[in-house]
């Protein structure tokens, strides 16, 4: 039933008066009412609300449903019946068509929606198409051939390019050698000047379009090179590195814009160190000598514009010095030319710290001059002098320049540290590796750091939330974990302990464990960083069996990221892994979750980073390595006890039981062997015989008389 004009409750009482009158009972299963607006004329300047309602009607009595047609028939013979009212069959009711409005009276909605959609597919067609053609200009302009159908100079045979200088993204090859390749293996070919050395290079990379200032390099250009005479030198001659240079300016009339013109020649002009290619006082912009060999080299039209003629373009002689130069080049002009030279170098506040190769030695003290003189900030050059191999894993370092100052004040990944850097570990290589094992923790988890150096683990876990337990064998890297700490305002979530790794895991790491694993309330994760390559998989041997004897769930597991380093050409990733086996007595494949190449230490050695699940729960029985030590160290006295006592030597067993007893074996597993080596060896040792005596002279004899002996012979022989 459709009723105009009346609402559902009006509707809902016409009902109920009529089944009270015929005896039946009226109910509705759907009542709807809804409103539609109607214009009245066509400027839309009146319009008038037209509402209806739906329902679904039925009637019944006591026993009896009525049907569609009785239903009808007692509308129709109710005097009251309802007003405008069109009553249909429920399945009618769907297919019904409301009432179109006249022309001209309705709001048209969805002709401004298919125009506002036509117009935003146009415009997004119309700027790819921008693009398309655009990208495919610039690889005209990179692969179309020299040809005749170029325009050429009025004053060479020269093509005029007019910024279309197609580059590679990579460093180019040096300028001779680009001139070498084309134009010194045709000497006939002088149409090929070397205004199109930039675009010869395009068969070297693949094409792509940069701004010319960062392609015309001062590497590329000999002129523009430290002198020839300053290789080999040792001791820093900055006087040596002067030079004299002819190359291209450009006189801006007074009636020009300086800058005007500086914008249209931004991408000639010769860009060095403490070098103002622009000079505002004498009206005069240097340029590249690369790329203006003559003036149809430059973009004519906008200078022509500006009222810059031919005659402004002059060449003219620059001094260079020490100060113009990068201290890339000045090295590589100083250093041995057939060898490697300075490839990298670390700063650490104001100090570099060097590793410089055995044939750089004689140079170390120029090096560290002219990085002085050219790293902004730089006060200390230091050089490492040896490989890490004292208990504390410090650089041992040589001071080749500056003041020796260690004492440092640095930022990474948003916290501060300071420390002395002639006395903790620090490498700021690994500063994305910090950052990737704080990524990994969530607030309110619980982080062991086992090694934990000045604390880049350690502090920046401790402000995501994190509660840390941190300990580091150095006293000075423990006072310099507990300032850091400190500085960044993160004492309250960090505890820290300067102790053996081996003690930290026996006691505070175990008594800790056992504490949060009881705690019902915590439900965090749980990790344990050991960042020391040089041996952290060797005291893995000590968590199996680390909680034997106690009777608590290992509800959470802790996950371990241990870090080692893996010799060999081949892959690392399985040398990784079988370090991290042989020290835990287990093969670890189905507990692995990652095995994580960290960065390149030397050639052929690696720094990796195994991240799997503790083995805590591991019954102590499963290492076979952890008393090994001791074990050899058992024996090997009681062999030579043995062997030393069947000889009755007796006092020299006791002197090297009491050599044995001075050898540590907990010390790392290659020490602890060498020391054997060296007491077998001193066991072995025969003794050198003592050299003869020598024979005393006779006592109270003479010298015999030769001379007389011969004259008595003589007299002899007469007779």
């Amino acid at each position: 039933m459709i009723v105009d004009e009346l609402d559902p409750p009006a509707v809902q009482e016409i009902l109920d008066k009529l089944g009270e009158t015929k005896g039946y009972t009226v109910r509705t299963l759907r009542n709807v009412h809804s409103v539609a607006q109607q214009q009245k004329s066509r400027n839309r300047q009146s319009s008038t609300m037209h509402s209806s309602s739906t329902a679904i009607v039925y009637a019944f009595d006591e026993s009896y449903l009525l049907s569609h047609t009785e239903l009808v028939s007692l509308f129709e013979s109710s005097e009251s019946s309802l007003p405008s009212a069109n009553i249909l069959r429920v399945n009618d009711l769907f297919s019904i068509q409301q009432p179109s409005s006249t022309e001209g009276e309705s709001t048209v909605l969805y002709p401004y929606i298919i125009v506002a959609a036509f117009c935003g597919v146009l415009a997004l067609s119309m700027a790819a198409a921008a693009f398309y053609y655009r990208a495919k200009l610039r690889n005209s302009l990179a692969h179309a051939p020299l040809d005749g159908s170029k325009r050429y100079s009025d004053n060479s045979n020269a093509p005029i390019v007019e910024n279309a200088h197609v580059v590679p993204p990579t460093n180019p090859p040096s300028s001779e050698a680009i001139i070498k390749a084309y134009l010194g293996t045709n000497p006939a070919s002088d149409r090929w000047p070397r205004m199109l050395i930039p675009r010869l290079y395009n068969g070297w990379s693949t094409h792509c379009s940069v701004r010319l200032r960062h392609y015309y390099k001062i590497k590329m250009c000999a002129d523009l090179l430290p002198p020839a005479t300053v290789r080999g030198m040792e001791q820093l001659d900055r006087d040596a590195f002067a030079k004299t240079v002819r190359v291209p300016h450009l006189i801006i009339p007074e009636a020009t814009n300086l800058n005007s013109a500086a914008r249209a020649l931004k991408q000639y002009l010769l860009k060095m160190e403490h070098y103002k290619p622009i000079r505002s006082e004498e009206r005069k912009i240097t340029l590249h000598p690369i790329p203006v060999k003559q003036w149809e080299d430059l973009p004519v039209e906008p200078l022509k514009e500006l009222g810059i003629e031919k005659d402004c373009l002059v060449w003219e002689e620059i001094k260079l010095s020490y100060e113009n130069y990068k201290y890339d080049l000045i090295l590589k002009a100083v250093l041995p030319e057939n060898q490697e030279g300075l490839s990298a170098f670390s700063k650490i506040g104001h100090i570099i710290h060097l590793n410089l190769k055995n044939h750089l030695m004689p140079y170390r003290r120029l090096i560290g001059e002219v990085l002085m003189d050219k790293v902004a900030d730089c006060r200390t050059v230091v050089n490492k002098s040896n490989s890490i191999q004292n208990t504390y894993r410090n650089f041992e370092m040589e001071l080749i320049c500056g003041v020796p100052e260690y004492e440092v004040s640095i930022k990474e990944n948003g916290c501060t540290y300071k420390f002395n850097f002639s006395r903790v570990y620090w490498n700021p290589r690994l500063s994305t590796e910090h950052q990737k094992i704080t990524d990994m923790l969530e607030e309110g988890d619980l982080l062991y750091d086992l090694y934990a150096g000045v604390g880049p683990f350690t502090v920046p876990a401790a402000k995501r939330g994190c509660t840390v337990i941190a300990n580091d064998l150095n006293p000075d890297s423990y006072s310099a974990l507990v300032i850091n700490c400190g500085l960044n305002k993160v004492m309250r979530n960090v505890k820290c302990y300067n102790m053996d790794a081996v003690d930290f895991i026996k006691v505070e790491l175990r008594n800790d464990l056992l504490a949060k694993l009881a705690d019902d309330k915590f439900q965090g994760n749980i990790h344990i960083t050991m960042n020391l390559p040089a041996m952290a998989v060797e005291h893995l041997v000590h968590f199996p069996g680390l909680f034997s004897g106690e009777s608590i769930e290992l509800r959470i597991k802790p996950l371990v990221h241990v870090y080692c380093f893996a010799q060999g050409a081949d892959d690392k990733k399985p040398i990784a892994q079988q370090k991290v086996e042989q020290w835990l007595g287990v093969e670890v494949t189905d507990m692995l979750k990652e095995i994580t190449f960290v960065r390149n230490v030397a050639p052929n050695k690696d720094m990796m980073r195994v991240r799997n699940p503790s083995a805590l729960g591991m019954a102590k029985k499963a290492n076979k390595l952890k008393d090994q030590p001791k074990q050899l160290a058992k024996k090997a006295k009681n062999v030579f006890a043995v062997s030393q006592t069947k000889k009755g030597n007796l006092k020299k067993t006791k002197e090297v039981a009491a050599k044995l007893k001075k050898i540590n074996v907990q010390d790392k597993r290659e020490k602890v062997d060498a020391n054997f080596k060296t007491l077998h060896a001193q066991i072995v040792a025969k003794k050198t015989p003592k050299p003869a005596p020598r024979p005393l002279p006779a006592k109270n004899k003479t010298t015999p008389d030769t001379n007389k002996m011969e004259t008595d012979l003589t007299k002899l022989e007469m007779k």
